[in-house]
């Protein structure tokens, strides 16, 4: 198992095993609908789910409601008490112009603050413009000048935050692990960009407490093969980051299951899950997919060449190395790093 915070910045350095090597026989089946990671399944592919999905209703949704409640809430307080405050101003208005408007010997102090009400003196009701000036003025309302500061918080944290979440909640293009069985691969995309390894050669590992399958994608700066981590939706804590040994066990025997023997091995018939309820994120396949595929697997074969020939040359020119002497001896040397060129 190697830690989550070294696998996020290094993802090559997971520690693997092969998949193939592990049990193909499905020993703990469940039906379809039961597996949490499964999103469809049949004869010529199987679709596995991220952990997104869960995420979104354990996390990003309940976040959205709240902050949805919580800004209507706050806007109801906030309108009901302006109300409350507009009336108030109203009230104070005509006791001033009743009480001083025909008076004219007052002394300054009085006269001053008469004064500050004389400009609205005859209106029978008051517009909201003219209440926000008298309330942002600072002469009725006690530190009213300084609440336009709490209502621009208001308009860039409740709108920012909304729309943060409700994209990760509702928009947020889904992403799945494909494993196509007549070609023999595993799959995902996302943002135009393919990810895959040979199911033959793929490599998983546990990421912290999470399981973790090894893609790969091409570098577009470098054009060398970089690698990406799936982490697939094992179990319904998979967005908290873990699983259960049982739960990966069951997930890893029924991707080898019907990658070496076929749906029928995991299930008596195809199977596509329901959308999600208000889910609106796209994820197309891309429009090069098969020359992203060709060119990843191009890749994957010119790496999984290349050290059997320094492997090779190394052995040849060590003039320490007197058990190996022929062709033969090396290519059982180098048997597990692809096709021999000898």
């Amino acid at each position: 198992m190697t830690s989550l915070r070294t696998v996020s910045k290094h993802p090559e350095q997971l520690e693997t095993t092969p998949l193939i090597a592990e049990s193909h026989h499905y020993d703990d089946p469940l039906a379809p609908q039961k597996l949490v990671f499964l999103e469809a399944v049949n004869q010529q592919r199987c679709v596995i789910n991220s952990p997104q999905r869960n995420s979104q209703l354990t996390n990003t949704i309940p976040f959205f409601i709240v902050l949805l409640v919580m800004a209507f809430y706050t806007l109801f307080g906030f309108i009901s008490e302006h109300i409350n405050y507009k009336r108030h101003f109203q009230s104070m208005v005509e006791k001033v112009e009743a009480k001083y408007s025909n008076e004219l010997n007052l002394d300054a102090p009085t006269l001053k603050y008469v004064n500050t009400y004389r400009p609205y003196f005859g209106k029978k009701n008051i517009n909201y413009w003219d209440y926000i000036k008298a309330y942002n003025s600072g002469e009725f309302f006690t530190d009213g000048q300084y609440e336009k500061y709490l209502v621009i918080g208001w308009l860039i944290f409740f709108p920012g935050f909304l729309w943060l979440f409700g994209y990760l909640s509702f928009f947020t293009p889904p992403v799945y692990l494909t494993a196509d069985r007549q070609r023999g691969i595993l799959y995902s995309y996302g943002m135009g960009k393919v990810r895959l390894t040979r199911y033959k050669e793929a490599q998983f590992g546990y990421a912290g407490n999470m399981l973790a399958i090894k893609l790969y994608s091409i570098n577009e700066k470098t054009g060398q093969l970089k690698t990406i981590l799936y982490r697939p939706n094992v179990s319904h804590y998979s967005s908290f980051l873990t699983s259960t040994d049982s739960e990966n066990h069951r997930f890893i025997t029924f991707l080898n299951a019907y990658m070496q023997q076929g749906r029928d091995a995991v299930s008596p018939v195809d199977y596509q899950a329901r959308k999600p309820f208000l889910s609106f994120g796209k994820n197309p396949l891309p429009a090069d997919f098969e020359q992203q595929v060709e060119q990843i697997l191009a890749k994957l074969d010119q790496e999984k060449k290349t050290p059997c020939v320094k492997l090779i040359r190394k052995v040849q020119n060590d003039p320490f190395t007197h058990s190996i002497k022929t062709p033969g001896a090396i290519r059982n040397h180098t048997i597990n790093c692809g096709k021999s060129s000898l």
